[in-house]
Formats: structure tokens, C-alpha cells, sequence
């Protein structure tokens, strides 16, 4: 069994990982580096994907941080589609889920979050969509082409989105989809949008300027469940009313990535 041992380790394959091992690449040129990254590519800025990259405006090589040579020409040891199954802090050790052991002096957590699940009645039914990564990006942007092509119709043409949430994502998808012309539902669980860190002035505000943007607003729709026939097709509010649509995304807050590495102790073998 491999037993690997380096000097740092970062897990995570966010701007975090990538920005860390460009500042000890620059205070340490020999020290030798392992990043760990769940997803298969390298590391990329998220922002884009509910705008630019969603809206087809911005290439996908622009998202990535560095070039696709930059790991190898600095002498990191690159990672993608691993996470750590096991972690020993006390032993500075740690398992890939491959079955490698890597021991090492220093270490950085940074895992990141995933999207909150939508904890309704329906929601494990297809066409309900998450936004985190460039793959969620991909199967939003086949969706979005099937509903501008075979979706519902309305006054500017395909396609009727259901976006659950209000919160900043919520807010820049509906934004975004109405660009693409299609008619969005936006459901807010309170009174207006942004209310965990807004104002209810600010949320007033925004609420009107919503609406200009051809943005159904739905405020205190917490979706009861999800129905379809086999895929998510209607919404049921709690007033008991239906909202048509042709798929949905769930944008309702985010959640620590904790199950890529585990604490705990291991009979990991000496180093050698």
C-alpha cells in the first residue's frame, strides 16, 4: 500500500487550496505540496456560474485560477477526484479514499460548503437542479435549452422557472434565466428577498425592482412539496395553489463540507 509524505497538505479544491499553495510556493520553493480536490477539475472561481458562465458570456478556461501546467511547473502534486476518508490531526496522517496513506507536517482544511438540500416531499424527483459547481453549471445550461425549446409558453416565448429561494444565489439566477427570456417564479421564505443579512427596507426595495425584471415574486412560498410526472413539473405553495414549471432550482442556503474528512484515529502505517 503507498504511505506518501509530504510537507503540506490541502484539502479542498476551492480558491482557498489554490491561493494557499501559491503563497508557500512563494516563500518555499522545495517544500513539497499535495492537493487533495474532490471534483475532477482543478480549481476555479465560483462566482460566475449563477452570471457570466451560466448566461454562456464568459469561456470555461477563463474560470479556472491558473494555467492547466501551472501545478506540474511549480511542483505540486495535484489531486482531482479524491477526498480524504480518514483524517488523524493527532498522528499527522491522513487516508485518500483511494487507499493512500500521506503523512505530513502541515496541514489545511478547506472543504468549503455544498448546497443545502431541499428538505420537501418531492424533491428527490429529476429536474430540480442545485448550483456549486461547473458540472451543476453544465446540466443547468442543457435544461435551460430544452425549456427555451419545448417549455411552457408565455407572453415572451418558452420556458417557466421555479428558483426556491431568496437569498443572494436565488436573486442572481432568476436575474439571469429572465436574461435568457425565460418567465421565473422567484419563492422567498419570508417577506422579501435577502433576509438573513438585508434589511427590510433594502428587501422592500429589491422586491419592486424584481418584479421590473419580469421576476414573479412570491414571498412566505416555502414549497410544501414538489410533484410531477416523474420530474419536478408543479410546486405546491402553502396556500395550497400549484405553480407550473418546467424545472426548478433550489438555492436555500449552504452547508460545511464535513464528510470528505473524517477525525478520528487510524492504524496507519509507520513512516518509512
Amino acid at each position: 500500500m503507498n504511505n506518501l509524505h509530504v510537507k503540506y497538505m490541502l484539502i479542498g479544491g476551492g480558491l482557498a487550496s489554490s491561493a494557499a499553495a501559491e503563497a508557500i510556493r512563494k516563500i518555499d520553493h522545495d517544500g513539497s505540496i499535495l492537493l487533495i480536490a474532490q471534483e475532477v477539475n482543478r480549481p476555479y472561481h465560483r462566482p460566475p456560474l449563477s452570471k457570466e458562465y451560466l448566461r454562456r458570456q464568459k469561456p470555461r478556461h477563463e474560470l479556472f485560477v491558473q494555467d492547466s501546467g501551472w501545478f506540474e511547473q511549480n511542483h505540486i502534486q495535484l489531486r482531482t477526484g479524491r477526498h480524504v476518508a480518514h483524517l488523524d490531526v493527532a498522528r499527522m496522517a491522513a487516508q485518500i479514499n483511494t487507499g493512500e496513506h500521506v503523512s505530513f507536517d502541515k496541514l489545511l482544511i478547506a472543504t468549503g460548503a455544498s448546497p443545502a438540500p431541499l428538505r420537501v416531499p418531492g424533491a428527490a424527483l429529476p429536474n430540480l437542479f442545485y448550483l456549486r459547481t461547473l458540472d451543476d453549471a453544465e446540466l443547468l445550461h442543457h435544461a435551460i435549452d430544452k425549456a427555451l425549446r419545448d417549455g411552457r409558453p408565455h407572453d415572451q416565448g418558452r420556458g417557466r422557472i421555479a428558483v426556491i429561494g431568496g437569498g443572494v444565489l436565488g436573486v442572481e439566477l432568476a436575474a439571469t434565466l429572465t436574461q435568457f427570456g425565460l418567465a421565473v417564479d422567484l419563492l422567498l421564505g419570508h417577506d422579501h428577498p435577502w433576509a438573513k443579512f438585508a434589511g427590510e427596507n433594502t428587501g422592500r426595495f429589491l422586491k419592486p425592482l424584481s418584479r421590473e425584471a419580469c421576476i414573479a415574486v412570491h414571498s412566505n412560498a416555502r414549497p410544501q412539496r414538489l410533484e410531477g410526472d416523474g420530474r419536478v413539473q408543479r410546486i405546491v405553495l402553502p396556500d395550497g395553489s400549484h405553480l407550473a414549471c418546467d424545472f426548478a432550482i433550489a438555492a436555500v442556503g449552504a452547508v460545511p463540507n464535513k464528510d470528505s474528512s473524517t477525525t478520528r484515529r487510524l492504524p496507519l502505517p509507520a513512516r518509512s
